[in-house]
């Protein structure tokens, strides 16, 4: 077969080009091909999918899974303490994210001066962002929490990796990484 009559001469071109860098949102089903046999990673499959009926049992039981994230790191304040309902819970460093299960009821999470109150349902999740805010030189940036909806979280907390261990002060409230990542 001839290179001209196949058609193929038409795609060099897409097929050479390169593209900018893209977001695929969650959820979005992409059919893969391989030309060959691909080696599967069974352990790291069998992590997430005992992460996914942990988090479905959860789910579905009396606790309610909040989620609290904390976007790029910043030059000054290093790792704000989190506290959940008045116990040190872990020291947020950015780019990372914390699954915690409570019991349905009310539950203060609070850091520096900010607190966000959650009246927390059985089978729910909520989703609590940390971001500095404040002046710099003059007001010195402290960590303020914010309850976001569930669809910005999700999109939020996608890309970030799970809180260090070590960096997790209370773990017997710890709930399944966000997307069967294992702890470090």
């Amino acid at each position: 077969m001839d290179i001209l009559d196949s058609g193929y001469l038409l795609f060099l071109p897409v097929i050479l080009s390169r593209g900018e860098q893209a977001t695929v949102r969650r959820g979005t089903v992409i059919d893969a091909f391989v030309e060959h046999d691909v080696p599967l990673d069974t352990v790291r499959l069998r992590d997430r999918v005992t992460a996914l009926e942990i988090r479905s049992a959860a789910n579905r039981s009396t606790y309610a899974t909040a989620h609290i994230y904390r976007h790029a790191p910043d030059v000054s304040g290093g790792k704000p303490k989190i506290y959940l309902d008045g116990v040190e819970l872990a020291r947020m460093q950015g780019d990372r994210y914390l699954n915690v299960m409570v019991d349905a009821g009310s539950h203060s999470l609070r850091t520096d001066k900010s607190e966000v109150v959650l009246d927390c349902k059985a089978g729910e999740e909520y989703y609590v962002r940390v971001e500095r805010k404040g002046l710099g030189m003059i007001s010195p940036p402290k960590a303020h929490l914010s309850l976001v909806s569930n669809e910005q979280g999700e999109e939020e907390i996608y890309a970030l990796e799970a809180l260090n261990r070590g960096d997790i002060r209370d773990r017997s409230k710890l709930a399944p990484p966000h997307h069967g990542e294992s702890g470090r």
